[in-house]
């Protein structure tokens, strides 16, 4: 039953982080948007495919900074163009509902369920994470974190094997996941 409700919390965060950033579907590409579309639409459109194999590629072979986000944009390019924007935004919204449930699992290693809910709702409801999930050049900040978060997971968990795989994928989204093996240390020192 714990684990059922557990669950059941977990996919009502998921819930509360996606339903707080619908209204951004209906905005259009904002900031420094439109240079990534042109940039994915120019440079990466002829370098890479969208398969997992070329994805394997790109992240083993390919020395660009960021592969990662600029397969996810390649993607995005091919599936929706440069009119669709909501299609855009749409992986941005689930990019932050995988954050906020991985952020009560989290919360819930530590605290009891109503706290452990409270504390990842107010995680999924935070303003800081607008611009992140709003804008599409946000991404590579809540790829990151996702990948930050499957970390800390990861040690939590005991899957300290998954822990470089995490790291690796995290730089290839955004290089400030860099502090990951100092983060993990603390938490270890601390916790």
């Amino acid at each position: 039953m714990q684990i059922i409700l557990d669950i059941t919390l977990m996919l009502l965060v998921f819930e509360i982080a996606c339903a707080v950033y619908i209204p951004s579907l209906m905005g259009e590409f904002v900031f420094d948007d439109m240079l990534i579309v042109e940039r994915t639409e120019y440079t990466y459109h002829r370098r890479t495919g969208t398969d997992w194999k070329s994805l394997w590629r790109l992240l083993t072979f390919y020395r660009a900074k960021r592969a990662l986000l600029y397969w996810t944009f390649r993607r995005d390019m091919l599936i929706h163009g440069r009119k669709d924007v909501i299609g855009w935004h749409v992986m941005n919204i689930l990019i932050h509902g995988i954050n906020s449930a991985q952020m009560y699992i989290i919360a819930r290693s530590l605290f009891d369920m109503p706290y452990a809910f409270t504390a990842a709702a107010a995680f999924a409801v935070y303003p800081l994470s607008a611009s992140s999930v709003a804008s599409i050049s946000g991404r590579s900040s809540s790829l990151c974190q996702m990948f930050n978060l499957a970390s800390l997971l990861s040690f939590i968990c005991g899957a300290w094997y998954l822990i470089p795989l995490w790291f690796y994928l995290g730089m290839k989204s955004k290089e400030e996941i860099v502090m990951l093996p100092a983060t993990l240390y603390l938490w270890w020192l601390l916790i």
